[in-house]
């Protein structure tokens, strides 16, 4: 869990630095847009859009549910809900943020059925602590 919040905060920052030495993030029609511009700009955004895309795809959508953003799959295909009052680059941090859930969810999956089938006692051995 720990190594993963420290992957998701490099993540951040690699983007902040790159987007810092382009001076600012470009002004984005659209999620999509910016989702598009993400993907051809970084690395890392890209190899974890491939991983959702091969899971089912995704889409990008608005919530008032939450004040950030929500990401979970339903019926094999992936959901992004990003609050309509979240504006600039804190926008798309959040979009950021709900992608890896998504190409985490794998991960998690496999722990919740660890856990259902009663094999917690597995976790703290397994290769999902070391990721």
């Amino acid at each position: 869990m720990t190594r993963r919040i420290l992957s998701l905060l490099l993540l951040l920052l690699l983007l902040a630095s790159g987007i810092a030495g382009a001076a600012e993030l470009p002004a984005f029609g659209s999620d999509q847009e910016a989702d598009r511009w993400f993907r051809e700009n970084s690395a890392f955004y890209r190899s974890m859009a491939k991983v959702v895309e091969a899971a089912g795809g995704y889409t990008i959508g608005s919530t008032v549910e939450w004040p950030g953003g929500d990401a979970y799959y339903k019926d094999n295909q992936g959901y992004i809900k990003l609050n309509d009052s979240l504006k600039g680059a804190h926008r798309f941090s959040i979009l950021i943020f709900e992608l890896t859930h998504l190409y985490q969810e794998r991960h998690h999956r496999e722990l919740t059925d660890r856990v259902r089938l009663g094999n917690w006692w597995m976790l703290a051995s397994s290769d999902y602590c070391a990721r």
